[in-house]
């Protein structure tokens, strides 16, 4: 039995990270019928650089509670991201019972402000972007010249692009 969770979390410029709080449950279902639930193993298969998985020790956990669970978006690593993660949860009290697995599923994008054509760095081709989709909205995209990605393509975005005109993101 697998379960599937996605998340997305956009495009963000650089800043304090980003978290998508959600719960696992150990559901009840009767008297005997379901035992306490341990996070048995956690896997990756993507860029786990830019989205964690961040969770307390699950073990023992009762019929009929959760355990909390974050996935986070770390917003000083620029990129585009994808990660997927398996846990694997067995059952305490019933070791012949299969591995019950979720899988967590994150997507995001960090950008440099100011690089709107998303290749790591701020110069004449972001600004040239600008240039050409200046008045655009109220749904612009940042390809679109939206450098501070509020749907809009104004002199703000402009502002942004020369307080980071030659910055290059680490990556």
């Amino acid at each position: 039995d697998q379960n599937l969770l996605t998340y997305d979390f956009g495009t963000y410029l650089a800043g304090p990270n980003l978290s998508f709080d959600f719960s696992v449950f150990n559901l009840s279902s009767g008297p005997g019928a379901t035992a306490p639930l341990s996070l048995a193993s956690v896997s990756s298969i993507g860029s786990s650089t830019g989205i964690e998985l961040q969770h307390l020790p699950i073990s023992g956990l009762p019929s009929g509670s959760s355990a909390p669970l974050s996935l986070v978006l770390k917003r000083n690593v620029f990129g585009d991201f994808a990660v997927n993660y398996l846990l694997e949860f067995s059952s305490d009290g019933l070791p012949s019972e299969p591995a019950q697995l979720i899988t967590v599923s994150g997507f995001g994008r960090v950008v440099l402000g100011g690089d709107v054509d998303v290749d790591n760095d701020v110069d004449g081709a972001d600004f040239l972007i600008w240039q050409r989709g200046m008045g655009l909205g109220p749904s612009a995209t940042l390809e679109q010249g939206d450098a501070n990605l509020n749907g809009f393509v104004t002199a703000d975005d402009l502002a942004l692009w020369k307080a980071n005109f030659g910055t290059t993101a680490p990556i």
